[in-house]
């Protein structure tokens, strides 16, 4: 079993080892709806992590995310079983090969994901931090 923070360090270096075997990564994704389940395994995922098995709290914490993606209107949050750290690797390649404007807005969304309850746990900081990484706009580590 796989923690947070493993899934985290091992996304951020895979992607590091990647960039170095080949610096110009072409954009597949043009499109918000290319991505759009992608989209909600990513927001689902960081919204059920800060949830702590609270249903109307990783709803919420969804629904500010999603929020920022205005282009598509029918984002749901994915049952827990839905985003787990497998389907959430894949989505994440998937979204690394969009265009610039999608992983901004995706990073955008995650935030608001994370700080929607005020507080941000160290998981919740670390996956958010890989998230970036993966899409080639890494962020900052975030300290106390």
């Amino acid at each position: 079993n796989v923690s947070v923070f493993e899934f985290a360090l091992q996304k951020m270096l895979l992607q590091q080892i990647e960039r170095l075997r080949r610096p110009a990564r072409r954009a597949d994704y043009h499109s918000f709806r290319a991505v759009a389940g992608d989209l909600v395994i990513v927001l689902s995922a960081l919204a059920h992590l800060g949830a702590a098995g609270d249903a109307s709290r990783a709803a919420r914490a969804f629904a500010a995310g999603a929020g920022q993606l205005t282009l598509l209107d029918s984002l749901r949050l994915a049952p827990p079983a839905g985003c787990g750290l497998e389907k959430l690797d894949g989505a994440l390649d998937r979204l690394a090969a969009s265009v610039l404007p999608i992983k901004q807005r995706t990073l955008l969304a995650a935030a608001h994901v994370v700080g929607a309850d005020g507080t941000v746990s160290a998981e919740e900081a670390e996956l958010y931090r890989a998230i970036a990484a993966v899409l080639d706009c890494p962020a900052p580590p975030l300290v106390a």
